[in-house]
């Protein structure tokens, strides 16, 4: 009884000194809204000029509400908790040992582990494996974990937290897709997004968009910057593949986290770019994401009770690399279009019907992933040629990040093979 007690007290103390760093942070952050990109910055004068003195303070005093509550709020948790510490001790509950606290600190860590995983798994594969940032501006992963990870672990929670499956996490991930290249970096419309011409194929003059690229830049996102990473973090957390990570305060932290990506990759991308969207745009993308989201949870998680065959795992694997390459390596035309609509609609399709039979497992899962990381391998090596050829770090950049994706596959299949 007495370990019992003191493990538990032991996680106290972890919970209240997390809760009060981070609560601390977010109140001391106050000031931060005064200070760049708000503040006297060559950057914040740009953006004051962009969005206008109003709207920037509005912003800001909407940050500096949220930071405040819920800076308050952990403070206010983290107070409760030592002082159900204290009074534990003063009613003979026992001392707090180093050696228990040390146990609540590994604990803490291995319940955390997936969240980190996950945050820096979306945007490293996302970017960094497809080869859009090279091994040079690795230093940039931390500004694309907000939007990303936030991104990926708000679906990923939100999805569990209502028992629903993978055809909602899928569905999320093309809302995300929408509000990325639609609302955030406005790539969708852009017609020289980071200098390439985004609008020279398959255009769509009433909507301002070329439904190649729309097509290409949406799909991308929802299977190689949130699904794969998010199917990679549960399989390799098989205890609690299906079970929320967050309680409900890391979750709306989740959520803000996600915003503020979506906030740094707007304003850095409206200095960089100079383009805003039309509100005619911008409302037409905003309307589709919500009637995703809203599809998305129409999907109701059944159980696998059809009968019926099932490929064996590493034929399905073998047929996944096919059929995402083909999609991949579609022409840049109108009949790139359609073949891309058709091939993902009967693929969604027959999926859906396989992994509501009996014979599906979580192998089956593993083949999907297996069979679909490696096209981001073999893009990451096409892009370096395209784009930055002369470049010697972005060739090893390659490489390595090539390594590590096949470690993360092997190291997954292990788990998955101990797992049956």
């Amino acid at each position: 009884m007495e370990c019992r007690n003191q493990s538990a007290w032991g996680k106290q103390v972890i919970n209240g000194l997390i809760k009060f760093l981070i609560g601390g942070f977010l109140l001391l952050a106050v000031w931060g809204v005064f200070t760049p990109p708000f503040g006297p910055s060559q950057r914040g004068i740009e953006t004051l000029e962009k969005i206008g003195v109003p709207a920037a303070l509005t912003v800001a005093w909407i940050v500096v509400l949220v930071r405040i509550v819920l800076g308050g709020l952990l403070v206010t948790s983290a107070i409760k908790n030592l002082q159900a510490i204290h009074r534990a001790k003063r009613t003979g509950a026992g001392k707090i040992r180093p050696l228990f606290i040390y146990k609540a600190l590994r604990q803490s860590t291995k319940r955390i582990a997936p969240v980190l995983g996950l945050l820096v798994l979306a945007p490293w594969v996302g970017e960094y494996l497809l080869g859009n940032i090279p091994l040079g501006i690795l230093v940039a992963l931390p500004f694309l974990v907000p939007l990303y990870g936030g991104g990926a672990l708000l679906i990923r929670e939100v999805t569990r937290r209502t028992s629903r499956g993978w055809p909602t996490i899928v569905l999320l991930g093309v809302a995300y897709g929408v509000i990325e290249a639609g609302l955030v970096d406005q790539s969708l419309f852009n017609q020289t997004f980071t200098d390439v011409p985004s609008l020279g194929v398959t255009p769509i003059p009433s909507l301002g968009i070329s439904a190649y690229n729309a097509m290409a830049f949406i799909v991308g996102h929802a299977i190689w910057s949130i699904s794969i990473p998010i199917a990679i973090v549960e399989m390799l957390t098989p205890r609690r593949r299906t079970t929320p990570w967050l309680g409900n305060v890391g979750l709306a932290l989740t959520g803000l986290l996600y915003l503020l990506g979506c906030w740094i990759i707007f304003q850095d991308l409206q200095v960089t770019e100079e383009f805003l969207a039309t509100p005619a745009q911008m409302i037409g993308a905003g309307t589709v994401a919500l009637a995703l989201i809203v599809t998305a949870f129409f999907f109701e998680k059944r159980p696998k009770d059809a009968d019926g065959w099932v490929p064996k795992p590493w034929i399905l694997g073998t047929g996944t690399f096919v059929w995402i390459n083909a999609f991949f390596l579609r022409p840049e035309s109108w009949a790139g279009v359609l073949f891309g609509a058709v091939f993902l609609l009967a693929g969604a399709l027959v999926l859906f019907r396989l992994s509501r039979r009996r014979e599906w497992s979580v192998r089956h899962e593993f083949a999907l992933v297996a069979g679909t990381l490696p096209t981001y391998i073999f893009a990451g090596f096409v892009l370096t040629s395209l784009i930055r050829p002369q470049d010697t770090l972005a060739w090893i950049g390659n490489v390595i990040f090539a390594l590590v994706a096949i470690g993360l596959l092997i190291a997954t299949g292990n788990r998955v093979r101990k797992l049956e």
